[in-house]
């Protein structure tokens, strides 16, 4: 029963646009034996120039002895940190091995990595590959084996051959993808599936149309990034892992979107960490996302234009007042050149989730004084339920649409009350109250906490067990403040110079 913007509908494209990594450079400041050895290199270089026979392959292995020797001897760091979990693991990539060109860098299928993302139980729709090369005598890559752990849990596990036509054909590779793990179809209710790097950087959807060139340069992709995650529902979501589990992530140095989309540059290097509250439904929280000051912006900016909320009303409840279900008021600020702290926070939004931008809504601010709550309701919007209302319809496109999460900020602290709780956290049956704040996982509001909650499972399908509500606030007043974040483009904010 969430609320319902009034915006015009712009027909999303089926595919979206992959993300874009930095990749990190070599720490030239650390020291080691590897300056010596360089110096070695120059004065060799020296000497074969002088006589004459410095030729090309001379010159790529130098190069390349040089960084080897750079790696193994201090000049480096071959591995870095990616993601660390609450028992120490970490996820590591080789960045020492890493492409100067697109490619991404490659994170090898071991076990530390592993248990990044292998769950305790299944994780519907989202499932992990690892490629690799079938060599010939002379090394070259001749054909395409993969392992893959289907809905990311040990138990559905197998090896695949894909053969020498994956290896020069992606329309052959999806096919054997498709028919190891079954995925499903895109259809005219189903996204198409998408393969990611596990930083969550989209590498191609289902229904990419990409030219040879292209089609070249995505398989040596995913055979670089070796450790490939499938989303079914072609948007990203953060395994859950385990109920404690933590990773923290680069924010910024993944912008998805469009081609052109603004990348952060040196000056905007930031961390998140992010810890699973639950995963049944999928909620977790992070750390380090928005600053006590743009809790405070967000606040003066909105005050002004606070109404009392509204919610679409589903077919049983044509007529009744918003008031019965919910009591707080809201507003929504739009993102303009003349408000640069919302633009960011919606860039740093896309980095966080590792969706576009162009999936968000506009920022909905919402106050809740004494007393005042919301009643345990989804945030997506079921197609069964809103069959008298054609504009809803129209705007999830039948259920092909709909909100994939809700990152939700709370921008105050509340002395008591106003906790945001989901009654059917570890997959308890429906409450038959919904105004009960008792039962089931309670999130209290404290300033500059941050919480995501995926209305959608990872295969796209509506996750009944995302219900939650907003408890009544005893003492204090509850600001917060939510993006919406859509599975498909959508037409809410705009492009800011």
């Amino acid at each position: 029963m969430g609320k319902k913007k009034s915006a015009p509908v712009k027909k999303a494209s089926s595919t979206s646009y992959a993300g874009r990594a930095f990749e990190p450079a070599p720490d030239e400041n650390k020291s080691g034996g590897g300056g010596a050895l360089q110096l070695s290199h120059v004065l060799i270089a020296a000497l074969f120039l002088a006589a004459g026979i410095l030729t090309p392959p001379l010159i790529n292995w130098w190069q390349s002895t040089a960084a080897a020797s750079s790696r193994s001897d201090g000049g480096g760091d071959s591995s870095a940190v990616l993601n660390s979990s609450a028992d120490g693991r970490v996820l590591t990539e080789d960045t020492g091995s890493a492409s100067s060109g697109s490619l991404p860098i490659r994170t090898p299928c071991s076990e530390e990595n592993l248990a990044n993302f292998i769950h305790d139980h299944i994780a519907i729709g989202m499932h992990i590959v690892c490629f690799s090369c079938d060599a010939d005598d002379g090394d070259d890559c001749v054909g395409l084996t993969y392992k893959y752990y289907r809905n990311m849990y040990t138990t559905f596990q197998g090896s695949v051959d894909a053969g020498a036509e994956a290896k020069s054909s992606l329309s052959a590779l999806k096919q054997s993808l498709v028919d190891s793990l079954s995925l499903p179809l895109p259809g005219p209710l189903q996204q198409p599936y998408a393969l990611f790097t596990p930083r969550g950087e989209r590498l191609v959807g289902a229904l990419d149309e990409l030219s040879e060139e292209d089609e070249e340069e995505t398989i040596a992709s995913l055979i670089k990034s070796e450790m490939v995650i499938i989303m079914e529902g072609g948007s990203w979501t953060w395994p859950g892992v385990r109920i404690g589990f933590t990773r923290t992530i680069d924010l910024y140095s993944i912008m998805p979107g469009p081609p052109g989309t603004r990348l952060g540059g040196e000056e905007k290097k930031r961390t998140a960490e992010i810890e699973t509250l639950s995963l049944k439904p999928l909620v977790v929280s992070v750390k380090g996302f928005i600053e006590p000051d743009e809790c405070d912006y967000i606040q003066e900016e909105a005050g002004p234009h606070m109404r009392y909320s509204g919610v679409s009303l589903m077919d049983k409840d044509k007529g009744r007042p918003a008031s019965d279900w919910r009591t707080s008021q809201s507003t929504f600020l739009h993102a303009t050149n003349d408000t640069p702290v919302l633009y960011e926070i919606e860039q740093r939004t896309a980095s966080l989730t590792r969706i576009p931008r162009q999936n968000q809504e506009d920022t909905q601010v919402l106050r809740y004084g004494h007393s005042e709550k919301y009643d345990a309701h989804h945030d997506f919007f079921n197609p069964e339920l809103y069959q008298s209302s054609p504009g809803t319809l129209e705007l999830i496109e039948n259920g092909r649409r709909n909100r994939q999460a809700t990152v939700f900020w709370y921008l105050s602290d509340v002395a008591k009350g106003g906790e945001t709780v989901f009654p059917r956290f570890g997959g308890a049956p429906q409450p038959h109250d919904f105004k009960d704040c008792t039962k089931g996982l309670r999130v209290r509001p404290e300033k500059g906490k941050v919480i995501i909650f995926y209305d959608l499972l990872p295969n796209g399908k509506m996750d009944d067990l995302s219900l939650h509500g907003g408890c009544p606030v005893i003492d204090g007043v509850k600001w917060a403040a939510n993006k919406w974040v859509w599975n498909a483009e959508m037409q809410y904010v705009n492009d800011v110079e």
